[in-house]
């Protein structure tokens, strides 16, 4: 019977290029089994520190083990079901008895979300690539807003959806990244803060729904209802948090917090998300932490 041989696709150096190894000489009546035992080696460490072959990533594993014995170690000598065995004096590598083996660390967690440095670092490398639409879709909103007229939006998580929509996709997102912690029951600490949402609308009034509006997520300080506005001539931001409301938190306190708005695909802080939903920062923003809240009406 022929070997069975086939090229790998990529060839190991030989000797290998690890110089920790030992030369280990073989007889002809060693197996490769026998020579991994003797040095207290697995097979599948011996073939990879060896000749760079992975058992269980590669189908072909056998062939190229085979190849490397042919064309390195010129072994001539072929067993009854067509693979090399050696000859004696061939020499393979092996790990120093007692040297110990490497150990690959523990990958560490891919985001820290108790911190905001972790929970941004998420937003920007895995939220923001789930909106496959483009920031503030035009042709998109047209069709989400027939579906609202007609009955037929469900108002689900979705990162191609409309503002609201995308805030609710956040926070689903976040509830699974952090091993099931719910939005509505017990918000996560984030580095003292927590996630809330904030909402922009073009004119001071108390529907929301009748104004251009624009809703995010933001990470700040535990508040309740907080209320501010800015008018056409530009004279300050105006504390109009109403009695039920939180008081103790200015404008000054809350503009740095960070917001994170799916919809425009985009990180900012509040005062530049205020200025940007506005254009001249006019309108008035309400923020709330309170578990569960919603400020646009469906």
């Amino acid at each position: 019977m022929s070997a069975l041989v086939k090229r790998p696709p990529v060839i190991a150096p030989w000797p290998p290029a690890d110089t920790s190894l030992k030369p280990v000489t073989v007889s002809a009546q060693d197996g490769l089994g026998e020579v991994a035992t003797r040095n207290q080696m697995t097979l599948k460490e011996l073939l990879k520190v060896n000749f760079q072959i992975d058992m269980d990533t590669q189908r072909d594993w056998a062939f190229f083990v085979n190849w490397y014995l042919q064309e390195k170690l010129r072994c001539t000598r072929l067993t009854p079901g067509g693979n090399y065995k050696f000859s004696g004096g061939e020499t393979l590598y092996a790990r120093p008895i007692g040297l110990p083996k490497p150990v690959k660390p523990p990958a560490p967690p891919p985001y820290n979300l108790g911190t905001l440095a972790g929970v941004r670092k998420w937003f920007n490398e895995e939220i923001i690539g789930a909106r496959t639409v483009g920031k503030g879709h035009l042709g998109q909103n047209v069709m989400r807003g027939v579906d609202m007229v007609v009955g037929d939006d469900d108002g689900e998580p979705n990162p191609n959806g409309w503002c609201g929509e995308t805030v609710y996709y956040i926070i689903s997102k976040f509830r699974e990244a952090t091993n099931g912690v719910s939005y509505d029951d017990t918000q996560a600490k984030i580095d003292g803060m927590v996630m809330g949402q904030v909402l922009w609308n073009g004119f001071d009034i108390d529907r929301p729904s009748m104004t251009p509006n624009h809703t995010a997520v933001i990470i700040c300080p535990n508040v309740r209802l907080k209320v501010f506005t800015m008018d056409m001539t530009n004279t300050g931001v105006i504390d109009k948090t109403p009695a039920e409301g939180n008081a103790s938190h200015t404008y000054d306190m809350l503009k740095n917090c960070r917001v994170l708005d799916l919809y425009q695909m985009q990180e900012s802080s509040l005062e530049e998300w205020w200025r940007k939903s506005s254009w001249f920062g006019w309108g008035r923003i309400t923020i709330d932490t309170t578990p569960g809240t919603q400020f646009l009406e469906r």
